[in-house]
């Protein structure tokens, strides 16, 4: 297999030999050392095919990451949040014959990664991924059934170098890991990029920048690992940012080292990246799919219009299709074991429009359109960002589908039930009447990444919570419903 990404890496750890790249708080590995970590592990993974890893951040991860693309094999990062019967049905679908995963007392750790062992599994199934795939990334979707993504090496460095040039180069000489690695947004914009560019990556464990399980996240962690690591940049998704504005107002202040914070992953409204501007954060909007290698647009220091999410990175070429956002790439992608996927075109399912700087504003999700009872298509995305565009509802899921009226599910801490009403009202009067809101039920704590009812990139799994909230008798108390 070629590998253009783990070459371009490599001439990257021999120009910042004596630079420390990667930093987890245990290990701190300079250029020379991170390359020799990975040529060790690279020779021990030299037979595996298919190479699962389910592990926390860290420098291990980082290494084992490198490692196989160093010797060409397939990499698949399980989430740490996937149920069992998930990560089962990954391992099954992609044939992986072996799993990198935490040692257990007695095991040998994989040379290169201390606190990794490798297990050899039993193949079910051979050969279902491209030869070319490095990354097999599944998407959460709405089912049980995660389905993977194959990504070649030459796209994976594409998007990595695009993210560096439109960011500044060697500008941003630090990056902190927030999201996991397992994620491609951080693997990718976060990790490779800065790897490219020669700057530190700090690779905490997660509980240590505040997230625990699939559906904790401490503010005040988040806060003091974001001031005690002073990184350049970051990477968000907007519940994440909402606790950081949240936490502005009660004192806190981030780091003036923090050049970039790029936030994705689902509609960001322009309230909230106004009052995370005003409050010293600076926030870029940003947008992006799996199936294009993660980071499709962008907006930058030298091109930025809030309310959109930038314009295309330039290793890609975008156009509009009836509505819909079609990505043309630089190396075709598709669904294992799904042939007739693979194409270096993709459509979005995104319905967006494109102003005449061609910066991009999306509308929503084609697949995602409510049709009410009374048949008018409404997207959820667009009545969603009007119910948080004074700041007083942190996230909101817009539920209808079917129904002659529309209610939304909202996180609104400290907003009295007047304010709500108020917040409402707003709303409503800039919508049409068949995409107003008659219904708000007040959530007590906000549905978090990588739950039962969010994707890890903050994604709402709309069908699984219209299925949940369909149970909600009528009678319940709804704070902010319309008399």
């Amino acid at each position: 297999m070629n590998t253009p990404l783990w070459d371009a890496l490599a001439a990257s750890l021999a120009r910042n030999a004596s630079r420390v790249l990667i930093d987890d708080g245990v290990r701190a590995l300079t250029g020379e050392a991170l390359a020799q970590e990975v040529a060790r592990a690279a020779a021990a993974l030299a037979d595996c095919r298919v190479v699962a890893l389910a592990a926390d951040n860290g420098s291990d991860w980082a290494v084992a990451d490198l490692a196989a693309l160093a010797c060409g094999a397939t990499l698949l990062p399980l989430p740490l949040f996937f149920s069992p019967a998930q990560r089962a049905h990954a391992l099954l679908d992609a044939g992986a014959d072996a799993l990198l995963r935490p040692c257990r007392p007695g095991e040998a750790p994989l040379a290169g990664c201390p606190s990794l062992t490798l297990e050899r599994l039993a193949q079910a199934t051979t050969g279902r991924c491209p030869d070319a795939t490095a990354k097999l990334t599944y998407t959460s979707g709405t089912t049980g059934s995660p389905k993977g993504v194959c990504l070649e090496q030459s796209l994976l460095l594409a998007t990595a170098e695009a993210l560096a040039d439109a960011t500044g180069g060697g500008s941003l000489t630090s990056h902190l890991c927030l999201l996991p690695l397992s994620t491609l947004l951080e693997n990718v914009a976060g990790l490779y990029r800065a790897l490219l560019i020669g700057a530190r990556c700090r690779l905490p464990a997660l509980a240590e920048v505040g997230l625990t399980g699939s559906s904790g996240l401490n503010r005040q962690q988040l806060c003091a690992a974001l001031s005690r690591h002073a990184p350049a940049s970051v990477i968000s998704v907007p519940q994440i940012l909402t606790e950081l504005v949240a936490a502005t107002q009660q004192g806190w202040a981030p780091p003036a080292s923090l050049g970039f914070v790029a936030v994705g992953g689902a509609r960001v409204a322009p309230a909230l990246v106004a009052a995370a501007r005003a409050a010293g954060l600076p926030v870029y909007e940003g947008y992006g799919l799996s199936e294009c290698g993660s980071v499709v647009c962008l907006n930058t220091p030298n091109a930025d219009r809030p309310g959109s999410v930038g314009c295309p990175l330039p290793h890609v070429r975008t156009r509009v299709e009836n509505g819909e956002l079609v990505v043309e790439l630089p190396a075709p992608t598709g669904y294992l074991g799904d042939a007739p996927s693979f194409s270096r075109r993709v459509a979005s399912g995104d319905l967006v429009s494109v102003d005449a700087d061609g910066f991009v504003h999306v509308a929503g999700r084609r697949k995602h359109v409510l049709i009410t009872a009374f048949g008018r298509n409404v997207s959820p995305e667009w009545v969603e960002s009007e119910l948080c565009a004074d700041g007083r509802i942190r996230q909101c899921v817009v539920l209808g589908e079917g129904e002659a009226t529309l209610s939304a599910l909202a996180f609104a801490p400290g907003a009295s039930d007047e304010a709500l009403a108020g917040t409402l009202a707003r709303a409503n009067a800039a919508l049409p009447d068949y995409a107003r809101v008659a219904r708000l039920i007040r959530l007590d704590a906000p549905l978090l990444p990588g739950g039962e009812f969010m994707t890890e990139n903050g994604r709402p799994r709309r069908a699984r919570i219209a299925e949940h909230w369909a149970t909600v008798p009528k009678t319940v108390p709804c704070q902010g419903e319309p008399g």
